[in-house]
């Protein structure tokens, strides 16, 4: 009922205030000032898209293969992020930064969708070539 609606609002809120912060300061501390705007619009486009996505393969099993399915491939989901998570986390604890590969990462990613060869090249990034 409305009950669980509303335990199901507040874990949401939650989540989103425990992640989109995080999220945002890797994209601003990924590239340059005057690019910012472009890379938080992309940013939330490539969210948005996911998101879409997520919830039509969710609503997708739902109707072919029921509840069931749904769940069990969230957890999935789940399981392999955290298996990588325990990686990343291993190398770390042995010592080895693994940061800098999860920044340049995200900078090729950023890069790739905004078609700049380098970040300092604003002029390419907003069509001013």
């Amino acid at each position: 009922g409305f009950l669980g609606l509303g335990v199901g609002v507040l874990l949401w809120g939650l989540h989103m205030g425990l992640t989109q912060g995080l999220l945002s300061a890797l994209v601003a501390e990924a590239v340059p000032p005057e690019l910012r705007g472009t890379a938080f619009g992309m940013f939330n486009l490539v969210t948005g898209g996911a998101l879409l996505l997520a919830s039509v393969i969710a609503g997708a099993l739902w109707q072919v293969y029921g509840a069931q399915a749904t769940f069990l491939a969230g957890a999935a989901f789940a399981t392999t992020v955290r298996v990588i998570h325990r990686v990343h986390r291993g190398a770390a604890d042995r010592g080895l930064d693994t940061a800098p590969a999860l920044r340049t990462g995200l900078a090729q990613l950023l890069q790739v969708v905004l078609g700049v060869r380098h970040f300092t090249d604003a002029g390419a990034a907003v069509g001013r070539n």
